[in-house]
């Protein structure tokens, strides 16, 4: 019997040995938990619509407040052996390596936390979920700021109030894809806009008759293109921008407009071939200004590459003086929209258009004077033949009563100046650069600036970042002269190549088309190490941001060679399309799929013209993030130092956390992330092995 008289020492030890190797195991490959006394919280607060003194908290696994009472009264019966004290140090210790406290500590933050706050009642809803009930005398800031030190929970949130959102019963809405995208439905419940605010529509007309437009929001402006004032549109164009932008909504017919109260300007300035002069558009958007409009939609450009004329930009200055902005189309020329009227003016907001899918349109200009996308269409196959259904077009009014689907930067336009309708509704005091600045804040990016600019706008977000109180007195834009070429403009839909000669108008005028001069290209060399994988060729991603303004170039696949010390480069200098040169930018390079694990290596370097980037000094290694504390520089070695610099930053989207930790580029540092750089040292680890 002796020999059993040590047995309970001998668990005792098999146990601390079984939790240490767990231990070990915790810091190897680390669970994705928050650390304790730093719960998430949301990064704004709301001003309404939540429960006056609730707060919603998950807890850690193991740190409900049942577990930590249960683990506290287990404790303390184990401290009358030798054993249960043994037991106690081993969780102890088992605790702190995984970064969580004691039962003794978390209870008595509870009790602390609950005193401070007024709590009344702690009920579980589900899983590690918990209603908290405080005080409801005391700020919500006040409540979330105590909860979040509380050790052990992971997440504390108002408990929400949440609301139907407005979907109208107009006829066609379901194929309205667009407004979906653009997060509408969430919108119009902040506004569904306002008849003191005018969209002015200077196209081809428009049918002010049609039975989505008939009710009095149609205002009969002038008709420049004929020289008198009956605006009708005798082509179609006109009417198919004036319902995207503000169809009668929820009247169980038809389609909805973006604004579904708006006061549509109608100012005709193209014929019914669909062309115009540019005196008459610029004739037009000076009447738009002078009666009240507060957003001019231009649907329509120059065909052929052509500079700003000077009379239209002289239109837009005065207009922009004047407190209205003016919306463009990009053109659908699937070229530069640097080179093509209007979109190359200076003081108005020019559209890019997106597909169903929010991909880049097949025919849409793009380049650096894109500032935001909307949906406009894109037929499959490179094609400009809607299909049958009409899924890959946009769907509006036409004049007779119908309505049809089309695709064009025409029809992106009309989607950013209802919306802009929208923000002025909320605030009608806003110039249009605060108008053009809130639209590209509040967009969602879809990456590659030149083809998205900020990004296809958002309307649920636009309306909820207008800005209250005072209202903001409209600034004065700069009146840059124009250059002096006139090209003969055309819808950014059709692009019909004459302009319409009634008895008494005047002859078009042919412009001879000119480039404009380009900012020097910037190019550059990639040289770099880390990536071989004894692979004697690659193909990589490499991606070029701006630090100060978030410009960027992307290059899906650029081929690079290694040589004998598994250096690697590549042959033909890169050219950093749409960025301006002279300034400091992050240079991401990201493997091919046998490297999926890999992750992108980030070096920040400031460049100069025709530079050449040499990173062979110091070898790159998959999962090394540059650390915002030694100036975002990285220090050659991934480790446990890397996944804090992604826990520090989860669920945010800022600049620099975007920066250090979104390592999926998905526009937010999530746990996603996370998995990412454990996946990358789980590898690293097994091949060291």
């Amino acid at each position: 019997m002796n020999r059993f008289k040590n047995f309970p020492l001998f668990l005792g030890l098999v146990f601390l040995t079984l939790t240490l190797i767990l231990a070990v195991s915790e810091v190897t490959n680390p669970r994705p938990k928050l650390l304790s006394g730093h719960a998430k919280v949301p990064e704004t607060l709301p001003t309404t619509d939540f429960v006056p003194g609730e707060l919603i908290i998950q807890f850690a696994e193991g740190q409900t407040p049942e577990e930590i009472e249960a683990q506290v009264q287990e404790r303390e019966k184990r401290v009358a052996d030798s054993v249960g004290v043994l037991q106690n140090t081993i969780q102890a210790t088992n605790l702190k390596v995984r970064n969580l406290p004691l039962p003794e500590e978390s209870l008595l933050s509870l009790k602390t936390i609950k005193e401070e706050t007024k709590t009344t009642e702690i009920n579980p809803l589900f899983s590690n979920f918990f209603l908290v009930k405080a005080s409801t005398d005391l700020p919500l800031s006040f409540l979330i700021s105590q909860y979040q030190k509380l050790l052990g929970a992971q997440t504390v949130e108002p408990n929400y109030i949440m609301h139907t959102t407005a979907v109208p019963n107009d006829t066609y809405y379901p194929k309205l894809w667009g407004m979906k995208k653009m997060a509408m439905e969430s919108a119009w419940d902040v506004s569904t806009g306002s008849n003191n605010v005018i969209v002015a529509v200077a196209d081809s007309g428009v049918d002010y008759n049609h039975e989505d437009l008939n009710d009095g929001r149609v205002i009969k402006g002038r008709n420049f293109a004929y020289g008198n004032n009956d605006p009708m549109d005798d082509h179609f164009h006109g009417t198919h921008v004036a319902g995207t932008i503000g169809a009668i909504g929820n009247n169980s017919k038809g389609v909805t407009g973006v604004n579904w109260n708006v006061k549509i300007l109608a100012i005709k300035v193209m014929g019914a071939d669909g062309s115009g002069s540019t005196d008459a558009i610029a004739q037009g958007v000076t009447y738009a200004a002078d009666n009240g409009a507060k957003v001019i939609n231009l649907s329509l450009g120059a065909a052929q590459p052509a500079a700003c004329p000077s009379a239209f930009q002289s239109a837009v200055n005065s207009a922009v003086q004047k407190g209205t902005a003016v919306v463009v189309a990009a053109g659908n020329s699937s070229a530069n929209a640097g080179n093509y009227a209007f979109a190359n003016c200076q003081n108005v907001i020019v559209v890019a258009a997106t597909g169903p899918d929010d991909g880049h349109a097949h025919y849409s200009n793009y380049g650096s004077v894109i500032d935001v996308a909307a949906p406009g269409g894109n037929p499959s196959g490179g094609s400009g033949t809607c299909s049958a259904d009409g899924s890959d077009c946009i769907l509006s009014t036409v004049p007779g009563g119908s309505y049809r689907v089309l695709t064009g930067t025409s029809m992106a336009a009309p989607h950013v100046s209802g919306l802009a309708g929208l923000i002025l509704s909320k605030n009608p005091g806003l110039s249009p650069s605060q108008l053009e600045d809130l639209l590209k804040s509040t967009a969602d990016n879809l990456g590659n600036a030149n083809y998205f600019g900020a990004g296809r706008v958002n309307g649920t977000r636009a309306l909820g970042t207008v800005p209250t109180g005072p209202t903001p007195t409209a600034t004065s834009s700069p009146t840059p002269s124009g250059p002096t070429n006139t090209p003969t403009p055309t819808p950014g839909g059709p692009t019909p190549t004459r302009t319409p000669t009634p008895s008494g108008s005047t002859p078009t005028r042919t412009p001879t088309p000119t480039i404009p001069l380009q900012p020097p290209i910037i190019s550059f060399k990639i040289t770099f190490s880390g990536m071989s994988d004894n692979k004697p060729a690659l193909t990589v991603k490499v991606r070029v941001v701006k630090k100060v303004t978030g410009e960027s170039s992307n290059y899906p696949g650029i081929p690079v060679t290694a040589d004998a010390q598994k250096i690697y480069k590549n042959p033909v200098p890169l050219p950093l399309i749409g960025i301006s040169p002279g300034s400091s930018f992050d240079i991401l390079v990201k493997g091919p799929k046998h490297l999926q694990k890999r992750l992108a290596n980030r070096v920040t370097l400031v460049t100069g013209i025709n530079s050449e980037f040499d990173w062979s000094g110091t070898p790159l290694e998959p999962g090394d993030l540059p650390d915002p504390a030694q100036n975002f520089q990285q220090d050659g070695v991934a480790n446990a130092h890397d996944a804090s610099l992604i826990l520090e930053r989860l669920n945010k989207d800022d600049a620099d956390s975007l920066r250090v930790a979104d390592l999926n580029y998905d526009g937010i540092v999530n746990l996603n992330d996370y998995s990412l750089l454990i996946q990358t040292l789980s590898t690293k680890y097994e091949e060291e092995d």
